[in-house]
């Protein structure tokens, strides 16, 4: 029995490694519009830029904490640089 549990674990543990990780969407391959509409559409998107960098984009104040206010975020676009929308952000005036 023991070793069936073993087993068990170990194919677990292969199993989870080896599943890939959540892709995310990447501004640099899409069209300005089309950011624009997704970010309305979801509301909230954690949206790839470039390699390692990513950000969550929100529509409006209603994603954020009540202490976090709206920054405007521009990201690279197939088409130049886009006013994606916002980011949320602790410590910053807050826009009512």
């Amino acid at each position: 029995m023991k070793i069936t549990l073993a087993a068990f674990a170990v194919c677990a543990v292969a199993l989870g490694a080896s599943t890939p990780a959540l892709s995310r969407p990447m501004s640099s391959e899409m069209r300005c519009g089309d950011v624009q509409r997704m970010i309305a559409h979801r509301g909230s998107v954690v949206l790839g830029f470039t390699g390692d960098l990513y950000d969550r984009v929100v529509s409006n104040q209603r994603y954020c904490l009540y202490s976090e206010a709206l920054v405007p975020i521009s990201v690279p676009t197939r088409d130049g640089v886009c006013l994606a929308g916002y980011t949320c952000r602790e410590g910053e005036t807050r826009r009512r």
